[in-house]
């Protein structure tokens, strides 16, 4: 990739989970990504099946959120990402 050329970033998410971990996961990661300045597309996998079956197909891991960088799923959990 040339260095002017941008990463494509997509965050897997859900609206309908009642687990207190992944709501805080994902607004976590929202908050890291968005005081980071990067750019993103946000898919709710629970409201979009197509984009489900994408994530499971890139990630083979349906586990949120996940975030996608090109065509790599970074699958680490987010707290050993903010810790990294």
């Amino acid at each position: 990739m040339s260095e002017h050329q941008a990463a494509e970033v997509i965050v897997y998410t859900t609206s309908s989970t009642s687990l207190p971990k992944t709501k805080k996961d994902v607004q976590s990661l929202r908050f890291l990504l968005d005081s980071k300045r990067v750019l993103y597309e946000e898919y709710d996998v629970s409201l979009d099946s197509m984009r489900r079956n994408e994530m499971w197909a890139k990630s083979n891991e349906r586990t949120l959120p996940q975030v996608c960088v090109n065509v790599w799923c970074i699958l680490e959990s987010l707290s050993d990402i903010l810790l990294s």
